[in-house]
């Protein structure tokens, strides 16, 4: 099987129409080019993307290391700001 399907490899994957993306990696992120090259398609579909990277930071970071990290708490803000622009919320 041809292991860079465009059905289940973004990287290769026609972005087109996607909503926006937040992207973010650790420097030290074990497929932190994989997220730049993603980033960079989704620009070329016309996608909003925003793409972070956190220096010394590894994969799942967000989630691996205390909430008291400096990379931590800017990305856990990042990703809340990111949300409330663009997930509408409706008041029941």
């Amino acid at each position: 099987r041809d292991r860079y399907q465009r059905r289940v490899h973004g990287v290769f994957a026609d972005l087109t129409g996607l909503p926006p993306l937040l992207i973010q990696a650790g420097e030290a992120e074990c497929l932190r080019d994989e997220c730049v090259v993603l980033a960079e398609n989704a620009k070329k579909a016309g996608v909003e993307v925003r793409l972070e990277l956190y220096a010394d930071m590894t994969h799942v970071f967000q989630h691996m290391y205390s909430t008291d990290q400096p990379a931590v708490q800017e990305a856990t803000q990042r990703m809340q700001e990111f949300t409330n622009k663009h997930v509408p919320v409706t008041e029941e």
